[in-house]
């Protein structure tokens, strides 16, 4: 058909058919007829073959029609090393279904199939550090895909940063919070570098947790509350637990650089308490590591003490409320913060810091503030020989002796009570007990020195009639209404022996 339409065409442009029609062989009667129609109108010969042309045009059309509804798919050429790389995806696919089951693979591939929200995309941050961290670690040669590991986190901890603060605009302009908005202390733990919260304590910790490892498992480094987080009630999802344990991070440092210390500036008190100010925002609300933090900064920060002791008085109660079991005797044993505010550390850094608020109203000569103090100290002693010290309490107790020995007038009459708190300080940091809260050997052994400095300036105001005759009052008594004499002389033989 397209070879008629061809040959139609060629003789229709060379103008064959533009002359006049000869007659052949036409008989007589027609003759005349059919030259009146030739000279009438010349043109219909053209336009019957016009005619003609569009009816084989649309006959070819017609036949070529079933080919035209027919689908067409391109399919590329063969390439040896897609083909090879198509099939190595495929056979990994399989592969993984058949190891892991079709519900781990859905888990799997489906993690990124969900919209970005700012704690799925921390997620992704610390699944990485997570996946890679086994391979980075066993020899230096691999040590490469540790810095690509971190690298990929920043990213994904950059987009969540992002992420959260255009949610939290949009909040802000239509009046009610976005539901993907992270909680505060989430948001606290966001606005922090991600290689500063995903270090290498915080990560192995996560490891171990993923793959169903002690916590405790390959960590170089002991740290006190770390290995309670995964039992505390208020880590419900693994960022609590990832927050939980920076803040703890965080306060050890605290506590470590309080017992090292030899004296205060300005500045290190400023630096102390923006430090325990981060951890108490990162801290899960209502979580062990919270409460822990309450507690330091209302020792250890002397501005609004009273605030801060109220914030943990209330801590403890929402604690109570929780039901937990009240013979958890120290940290690693409470199940949540309500056993640990039953438990001995939160009573004695909760009695220091009310015994620091006693001794300011000491100084300040309020009526009967002798006498509160006086039973805080009791209290504080009582506790720190029935039961055993952590690094907070022994920081908390370590201020309170440090601040008494401050003031002359106050300390004249505690002498034998300071001389106990010390010896309770030195007995449990030079044991093992003491070796296990983390701080090193160097900070163990300055701070034992420390306690025998202080129990040696401690003999020499005992010994010194000084300050005797300045403690004594017309009725034989101290400043503070004990007497003082007979453990002076008891001290004093020891001493001398």
């Amino acid at each position: 058909m397209q070879l008629r339409l061809a040959a139609f065409e060629k003789l229709w442009m060379g103008g064959a058919m533009n002359g006049p029609v000869r007659a052949q062989g036409i008989q007589p009667q027609y003759q005349g007829q059919s030259a009146d129609w030739s000279n009438a109108n010349p043109y219909v010969g053209k336009m019957m073959l016009s005619s003609l042309a569009g009816l084989m045009v649309l006959e070819a059309m017609r036949e070529n029609e079933p080919s035209n509804s027919e689908p067409q798919v391109w399919v590329p050429r063969h390439n040896f090393f897609l083909e090879a790389a198509a099939l190595m995806v495929k056979t990994a696919k399989l592969s993984i279904r058949r190891v892991f089951g079709d519900d781990a693979y859905r888990r799997l591939t489906g993690k990124s199939t969900l919209p970005d929200t700012p704690v799925r995309l921390m997620l992704k941050a610390l699944h990485i550090r997570l996946l890679l961290w086994g391979f980075s670690h066993p020899g230096p040669r691999l040590g490469i895909l540790d810095a690509l590991a971190s690298r990929l986190s920043r990213a994904k901890w950059k987009k969540a940063r992002q992420l959260n603060q255009f949610l939290v605009q949009m909040g802000h302009m239509t009046g009610t919070p976005h539901e993907d908005e992270l909680p505060d202390h989430l948001a606290a733990l966001l606005s922090q570098e991600c290689d500063e919260v995903l270090n290498q304590m915080v990560v192995q910790r996560a490891h171990n947790l993923a793959f169903n490892k002690e916590t405790s498992h390959s960590i170089a480094w002991p740290i006190e509350a770390m290995d309670a987080v995964v039992e505390d009630k208020a880590v419900t999802v693994p960022m609590d637990a990832v927050a939980a344990w920076w803040s703890t991070e965080i306060l050890h440092d605290v506590l470590a650089a309080s017992v090292d210390r030899d004296r205060d500036d300005e500045h290190a008190l400023d630096s102390r308490a923006q430090s325990i100010d981060v951890a108490i925002r990162v801290a899960p609300a209502g979580s062990m590591a919270h409460l822990r933090a309450i507690l330091a900064r209302a020792v250890l920060t002397e501005r609004t003490r009273g605030a801060n002791i109220a914030a943990v008085a209330q801590a403890i109660n929402e604690g109570d409320r929780e039901g937990a079991d009240p013979d958890a005797p120290t940290t690693t044993g409470a199940r949540g913060s309500g056993a640990y505010t039953r438990g001995p550390d939160s009573q004695l850094s909760l009695g220091c810091a009310s015994a620091l608020a006693h001794l300011k109203r000491v100084q300040a000569g309020a009526p009967g503030s002798r006498e509160s103090f006086r039973d805080a100290v009791e209290k504080i002693i009582f506790v720190a020989k029935t039961s055993s010290l952590t690094l907070l309490s022994f920081a908390s107790v370590m201020e309170v002796v440090d601040q008494v020995l401050a003031h002359e007038s106050v300390a004249n009459g505690l002498a034998y009570r300071l001389e106990e708190l010390v010896k309770c300080l030195r007995i449990w940091m030079g044991s093992p007990l003491g070796s296990k809260c983390g701080v090193g050997h160097a900070i163990q052994e300055k701070a034992v020195n420390r306690c025998l400095t202080i129990t040696k300036s401690l003999l020499q105001m005992d010994l010194d009639p000084g300050y005797s005759s300045m403690s004594d009052d017309e009725d034989g008594s101290d400043a503070l209404g004990t007497t003082s004499v007979g453990p002076v002389r008891r001290f004093t033989s020891v001493h001398d022996d």
